[in-house]
């Protein structure tokens, strides 16, 4: 008897030192695994990248619309779409069928009240429908560079508008003006923004030449800025508390409407083609451009060596200093608009762009775009869309989020629903911390001044400069910012996770068959 209990005690040890030991092995497979997890040494290129790229300054973006061209001489006769036809009438119509419960806009348009679209073109084309109204006159600045105009906020109205939406402005409000621009980029000093980004859609020389004048824009953009930075070191060298550090710099928002206009434009030239003469059918029912035909893959290329061709070598050039796998690198930086314009993506037109690009210049490539460019090895994921839903990092090599003011489209009725998202500063601001919560060291302000669809930041009558001051306040707690987020966001949560399951899944398996193990009789 006696040898038998010392038998079930010599067993029963066994088991203990044997529970412990493994117990033991898993923990410091845990332990070690964390330490894999938090160490650099251990990271995928991946995470590597992300961590050089919160090394470099946080950056603040923003979409900047250049193509508004006043005039200064509306009559009743500009309040209209196009020659104001009644299918026109009939597709506003249509969209304003179920408006939201809060929409401010107009919910009736006849032929002979009709709101104002489109705000580029023959001289006829003003700010028109834009949801909210810039200065009407240009602004002063003394010394320092402070304003000393009054910024009338008091929407002025032409007397033949009907429906009381145009605001009196001058020809100052054009993206020909340097002084329009100027304006723009000092609210945008004002806000904290660093980085403008030119809606870009110019389908190049030799071609039908859609958007020139977003070429043109950059061009007077390029000069004014260049001349800013200079007339902002003499205003600080009287007391401004500004430096030329501090004007915003150029990159480009690749606006991908673009690629389907030439591809539209190249199909209705083609008699094989089944819109052979219809490029508006091309344009609006086609499939697009497929990225991996190595001519709409060049294509695609030429845009952006057209844009950074002009600024790649001007102080008004944005680029960023990156320290990869030991090597700093500098990167110029191209923001990508649907990819919904294209037959086909691919997976290798990006990689094409970068080759292609840092032969020419010497500097390398960054994109970030929605999604469906993860196909193509995006560098950061931040989709348009941003002015109504929070975008949030997504863990790709750069750290990107985004977010906007708000949404009124009363500009776009004769293509969209009505719809409307309130300006709201409380939001806005809680929509970019919760960005920058997610890790993002990248953001993305959609839009500063796209009037057309009521997402803009920029001065507005309506607003002056509330938006404006509620970006300064979030850029100011995001550039304070330096390296790497909380533990908890950057964790590689795979190597933590699953030794911590397996620990307590054995731990659980043993319990269960100590307690199953039969029990002998004495």
């Amino acid at each position: 008897m006696a040898e038998g209990i010392k038998s079930r005690v010599g067993t029963r040890s066994r088991d203990h030192v044997l529970s412990f030991v493994s117990a033991f092995v898993l923990i410091g497979l845990f332990c070690m695994s964390t330490v894999f997890a938090l160490s650099p040494t251990f990271y995928s290129e991946t995470e590597k990248f992300r961590a050089a790229v919160y090394e470099t300054d946080r950056t603040i973006f923003t979409t900047y619309f250049v193509w508004y061209n006043a005039t200064g001489n509306l009559d009743s006769a500009h309040q209209v779409i196009y020659d104001c036809n009644y299918q026109t009438v009939a597709d506003i119509m249509n969209n304003l069928q179920n408006p939201p419960a809060d929409w401010p806009g107009p919910t009736n348009a006849t032929i002979d009240q009709l709101i104002s679209f489109n705000a580029t073109g023959n001289g006829h084309n003003y700010t028109e429908a834009i949801s909210h109204h810039p200065p009407a006159t240009p602004p002063t600045y003394n010394a320092t560079g402070d304003v000393t105009s009054v910024l009338d906020r008091s929407l002025k109205k032409y007397t033949t508008d009907n429906n009381s939406i145009i605001v009196n402005l001058t020809s100052w409000f054009s993206y020909l003006n340097p002084v329009w621009h100027e304006w723009e980029m000092r609210c945008m000093m004002r806000a904290g923004i660093d980085v403008a980004m030119p809606n870009y859609w110019w389908t190049g020389p030799g071609l039908p030449g859609y958007g020139y004048f977003t070429r043109d824009g950059l061009v007077v953009l390029n000069d004014t800025i260049t001349a800013l930075q200079t007339t902002v070191a003499a205003e600080h060298a009287a007391g401004s508390s500004y430096t030329p550090d501090d004007v915003p710099r150029i990159a480009m928002f690749y606006d991908t409407t673009m690629m389907k206009q030439l591809w539209a434009f190249k199909e209705h030239l083609d008699p094989e083609s089944i819109y052979f003469d219809n490029e508006t059918e091309a344009m609006n029912n086609g499939p697009g451009p497929d990225l991996e035909d190595p001519y709409w893959e060049n294509q695609f290329y030429l845009r952006i060596q057209e844009f950074y061709d002009f600024i790649i070598n001007g102080s008004a050039c944005h680029t960023v200093f990156i320290q990869n796998n030991g090597t700093l690198e500098e990167y110029c930086v191209v923001w990508l608009y649907s990819g919904g314009f294209f037959g086909g993506i691919g997976s290798h037109v990006l990689n094409y762009c970068k080759a292609h690009f840092e032969e020419r210049y010497g500097k390398k490539l960054l994109f970030v775009g929605g999604g469906e460019w993860n196909q193509a090895d995006v560098d950061g994921e931040c989709g348009w869309g941003a002015c109504c839903d929070v975008r949030l990092d997504k863990g790709t090599r750069i750290p990107v989020g985004g977010y906007g003011p708000g949404y009124y489209n009363i500009g776009t009725l004769l293509g969209q629903q009505a719809r409307y998202i309130a300006h709201d500063t409380t939001r806005y601001k809680n929509g970019l911390q919760s960005a920058i919560d997610s890790g993002a060291a990248w953001l993305h302000l959609e839009t500063w001044n796209e009037l057309l669809e009521g997402t803009d930041i920029c001065w507005t009558q309506e607003f002056g400069y509330d938006f404006i001051d509620a970006t300064r306040e979030i850029a100011d707690r995001f550039h304070a910012m330096h390296g790497q987020p909380p533990i908890t966001s950057r964790v590689n949560l795979v190597l933590v996770i699953l030794p911590l399951a397996s620990l307590v899944t054995l731990m659980g398996v043993a319990v269960i068959l100590q307690r199953k193990r039969p029990v002998e009789k004495v």
